[in-house]
């Protein structure tokens, strides 16, 4: 690894997009620990994987590459505690849920070793040689 690909530009508008991401973290804790969560149409599990896929991708947006096993890690035991958490709220404890939890991770942190893991400082370069 090289020492450019661990270097990381300050996003334009970092607070706003580390606000989305922490919100989303929030939000996340809040639906799996609510005793009756809204019903949403599809897979409980795809929900699971997309959820987990989106933190970990918009969270390696503005860490450097070398820091995205940490970030991985972080992840997959947040989605751990939760499952071992929700029977306390009249939830149910589920391995699949963990499983896709993880999976939404690992594909995120595999993607975001490559053109995925700058999408938004991209996009903000676009848009500004646009002008």
């Amino acid at each position: 690894m090289t020492e450019k690909s661990n270097q990381v530009r300050a996003l334009r508008w970092q607070p706003l997009w580390r606000g989305i991401g922490w919100t989303m973290v929030l939000a996340v804790w809040t639906l799996s620990l609510m005793p009756q969560p809204p019903s949403a149409p599809g897979s409980d599990k795809v929900h699971h994987l997309l959820a987990y896929f989106g933190l970990m991708l918009l969270f390696c947006q503005w860490h450097p590459r070398h820091h995205h096993a940490a970030l991985a890690i972080a992840l997959v035991f947040m989605g751990c505690a939760i499952e071992v958490i929700q029977p306390l709220t009249g939830r149910y404890f589920s391995w699949l849920d963990m499983l896709a939890n993880s999976s939404g991770v690992l594909i995120a942190w595999w993607l975001a070793g490559g053109r995925a893991g700058t999408l938004i400082r991209d996009m903000q370069t676009l848009g500004a040689s646009g002008r």
